[in-house]
This record gives C-alpha cells, structure tokens and sequence, in this order.
C-alpha cells in the first residue's frame, strides 16, 4: 500500500482549518535558507575543497543565500577556531565534520 495519491488517486484529510491552509506557501523554501550556514560551510571546505571554495558553491545554489551571511558563517567558524584566519581548515574543524 502506498500514500494517498502515490500509486493512485485518494483523499487528502488536513487537520487544520482552511484559513490557515490559504496562508501557505505553494513550496516549501530551500533548506539552506533557512539553517546555520556554518556546518555547511564547515563540510564543503573539507570534503568539496576541490570544486572551489564554500563561497563559490553557495553562491552557485538557486536559491543561494545572501553573501552576508555566508560571510557571518566563516567569520563565526574563526571565532570558534574551526578555521584558521587564512580560511584553511584547523584541526578543530576536522573533528567537527567528522
């Protein structure tokens, strides 16, 4: 047996009122909008150096997030000794992604 819907028609009961259900967003916004940049950051300088720096992949995203804030997340990650001041990675911070 599948969801209502996956493997075929059926009946969708929502368990709130419909007011609230016309307030909804038609999608769901990108994750990475929405969480702490810096254990993303953190991971995409171990374990994706080689296709460019985070800011060149996050900036590459979609939905990227604002520069600001991939900005917050390094200098956080300084601040907490997981990145050194040159950007590379400490030996904190290897720890933490793994």
């Amino acid at each position: 047996r599948g969801r209502c819907g996956r493997l075929q028609e059926g009946v969708i009961i929502y368990l709130f009122p419909r007011s609230l259900y016309d307030k909804l967003q038609p999608f769901a916004s990108p994750e990475v909008l929405g969480v702490p940049l810096e254990s993303i950051y953190l991971k995409s300088r171990v374990l994706l150096h080689h296709l460019g720096s985070p800011e060149q992949l996050l900036s590459h995203l979609i939905d990227s997030p604002p520069q600001q804030r991939i900005s917050a997340a390094a200098q956080n990650l300084k601040d907490l000794g997981a990145l050194k001041s040159d950007g590379q990675v400490a030996s904190l911070g290897r720890i933490a992604v793994f």
